[in-house]
Order: C-alpha cells, then sequence, then structure tokens
C-alpha cells in the first residue's frame, strides 16, 4: 500500500539530494530506499533488497526508492 504523503516524498527527495554528492560516487546505478521519517536509508543493486532491506528495519512503512545517479527508478511503456 503507498501512503506516502507529498511532505514524506518532497522530505526523502530533499535527503537524497543531500547524499547525492556521496552515494553516486560509491554506489552508481543501485537502488536507494530513503525512509522520510528516519531518513535511514538502504542501498543495493537489486531494487527489491533495497525496499527489502528497508521493510526489514521499518515494518508497515513506506519509503521512497530511486536508482542512484538515474533520473527515473523505473520505466514502463505500453
Amino acid at each position: 500500500m503507498f501512503n506516502m504523503s507529498l511532505r514524506q516524498i518532497a522530505l526523502a527527495k530533499e535527503e537524497y539530494e543531500r547524499l547525492r554528492p556521496t552515494v553516486e560516487k560509491k554506489y552508481p546505478n543501485q537502488y536507494i530506499a530513503i525512509d522520510p521519517i528516519s531518513k535511514e536509508y538502504f542501498i543495493d543493486p537489486v531494487s527489491a533488497v533495497a525496499l527489502k532491506k528497508a521493510a526489514d528495519r521499518f515494518p508497515g512503512r513506506d519509503f521512497y526508492i530511486t536508482r542512484i545517479g538515474a533520473e527515473t527508478a523505473f520505466s514502463f511503456s505500453g
């Protein structure tokens, strides 16, 4: 279920921007899942694993996920 408020999304994006210089050098093209409440983050080459790490730490919460160094984490076409 996705219940993140626009404020939580904005907070997570702000945290990513703060982390960006460090994580882009150290973890390019990996995925980062950010908990907007604690600002803790979890990184893995596989998006599902990054989310699992986050969910294991904070069960029941929603997370902001993006691909490090990319404009979007995923794209879809019909």
